[in-house]
């Protein structure tokens, strides 16, 4: 009998360890239960506040895009301001440079170059101003920057300009910048199209498709009819 109830005490024992080995589990599934809650309703309400800002972010995104287009609009104006501002200049490149060269003397080069290698005459009140651009530096020639009174007079001295080929002289319009990079980035894309293309100010024609330069990717893409 004295076996048989240690026997049953013992089992006790056992079931005992086992019921609190099984309450102590419930218990640690009990607070990861209570913490995966309390993360569910964070997500809940980060949600919810999330969907009370959508129309804010959309306005926002829509003022953004708004504000960019404004911002293409005017750069465009500037651009295009500044080129008017330039229409009567001309560039002259190749020629010899001095440190202290005043802008009569750079007048008189260009007169002379006008006169001599192009065979057009211009007359000192043919330009407004004339001088060097840049700082100058020993072996280098600066170019001469030259406006002309009259946009007619520079455009028949740029037409000329063809008659300097083969020498160490050029010309070519006085651009802004942007114009500039564009029409350079358009020329870099030309030559690789196996196929003779035509440059227009800023857009550039290749078997019937126009291209520009689009400042924003820097990339060349094709124009939308």
């Amino acid at each position: 009998m004295l076996k048989a109830l240690k026997e049953l005490q013992s089992g006790q024992s056992a079931m005992l360890e086992q019921l609190k080995a099984i309450q102590t589990t419930l218990v640690e599934h009990e607070k990861t239960f209570r913490e995966m809650k309390e993360r569910l309703d964070k997500i809940e309400s980060d949600h919810a506040s999330l969907e009370t800002m959508r129309p804010l972010l959309t306005g926002l995104q829509s003022d953004a895009d708004s504000n960019a287009h404004h911002i293409k609009v005017l750069t465009a104006r500037i651009n295009d301001s500044e080129n008017r501002s330039r229409r009567n200049n001309l560039v002259f490149y190749g020629h010899q440079d001095t440190q202290n060269e005043s802008w009569e003397e750079s007048e008189k080069i260009v007169i002379e170059h006008c006169n001599r290698l192009l065979q057009t005459t211009v007359q000192p009140r043919d330009i407004e101003r004339a001088h060097r651009i840049g700082t100058f530096r020993a072996g280098k020639c600066r170019p001469i920057i030259v406006k002309f009174a009259h946009f007619k007079d520079k455009d028949h001295i740029l037409s000329l300009s063809s008659k300097l080929k083969d020498t160490d002289f050029s010309i070519s319009q006085d651009l802004s910048p942007s114009t500039r990079l564009a029409r350079k980035r358009l020329i870099e894309f030309g030559k690789t199209q196996n196929s003779s293309y035509k440059l227009r100010h800023e857009t550039l024609t290749v078997n019937n498709k126009t291209y520009v330069f689009d400042h924003a990717s820097n990339t060349v893409v094709e124009k939308s009819s």
